[in-house]
């Protein structure tokens, strides 16, 4: 009789347990079901989210877009678009990208990445490799370059790049085979004349030189003074008794040494003896004794 009863039971228990579903059996769109209730989803495919155990499809409001993630209702992320929309950085824009292009921007005739076995040029992709020796963009004649890389120059009799041997100072890139025209300066400096120059000010202290300049200063930092064009010195405090000037001031005291008090910016050895008076004001500064008012 007991074996009877523990075989009713263990007939209800593979009954019960065979009909059970896992959540992804019920629900399609669910990804992961709960290690402890199967039946119970706790994560959605791409483009659904997770509401009252049921995974219902994010409506997407970035333009373009058919399929995004549940952080598309706070932050707009897209994970791919519809017809005749490319993906660019998590967005949709409208047109498609040139044949054989791998990734295009928002302009969808200029392609910024080309599939493997195809190169750039123009905004195109060509089957191919670009076969000039220092050139980042071939024409579509992949032995005629459009562009050099850095360190080479671009000969334009016959679209090819060669190793840059410029002799101007801080020259990137020359024009020609004329090694006396600069085309390019390095970095932080700017072309005037032919010439690179340093956009650095080299004026010790200063805040800004001039623009056509980088030699002499227009003004100078703060608390110092220009002396000259070439010279920023730190402003001295000419206030007796003064530990410290007010900013760009050198006859204006804003904290003076210990024993002495501050009244209209100068230092005196008197005390504002005024009751209640946080600060003085001399009226009698010529006079040898010193009179204040609140």
């Amino acid at each position: 009789m007991k074996c009877i009863f523990l075989s009713i039971l263990f007939l209800r228990y593979v009954m019960t347990t065979s009909t059970t579903k896992f959540c992804y059996e019920t629900d399609t769109n669910c990804k992961t079901c709960s290690s402890s209730n199967k039946t119970v989803c706790i994560a959605c495919n791409d483009g659904y989210q997770l509401t009252y155990n049921v995974c219902t499809k994010v409506v997407c409001k970035n333009s373009g877009c058919s399929l995004c993630t549940s952080s598309i209702l706070t932050e707009g992320v897209c994970l791919s678009c519809i017809s005749s929309f490319h993906l660019y950085q998590s967005s949709c824009y409208q047109g498609i990208c040139p044949d054989k292009c791998k990734e295009c921007g928002t302009d969808s005739k200029v392609c910024l990445t080309c599939m493997d076995g195809y190169y750039k040029s123009g905004g195109l992709c060509y089957l191919g490799k670009c076969e000039v020796n220092g050139c980042v963009e071939c024409d579509s004649d992949p032995r005629k370059c459009l562009t050099c890389d850095n360190g080479y120059s671009l000969l334009n009799t016959d679209k090819t790049c060669f190793t840059n041997l410029c002799k101007v100072t801080n020259c990137a890139t020359c024009l020609t085979t004329n090694f006396n025209t600069c085309s390019k300066c390095d970095t932080d400096y700017i072309l005037t004349n032919n010439q690179c120059l340093t956009t650095q000010c080299k004026v010790q202290y200063c805040f800004k030189c001039l623009d056509t300049s980088f030699n002499s200063c227009d003004y100078c930092n703060v608390n110092y003074k220009k002396v000259s064009a070439t010279s920023c010195v730190r402003l001295g405090c000419n206030v007796s008794n003064c530990s410290i000037c007010q900013q760009n001031s050198e006859t204006k005291c804003s904290e003076c040494y210990s024993g002495f008090y501050l009244v209209s910016s100068s230092c005196y050895k008197e005390r504002c003896t005024v009751p209640n008076c946080k600060t003085c004001t001399d009226t009698s500064v010529s006079s040898k004794i010193i009179r204040y008012n609140c």
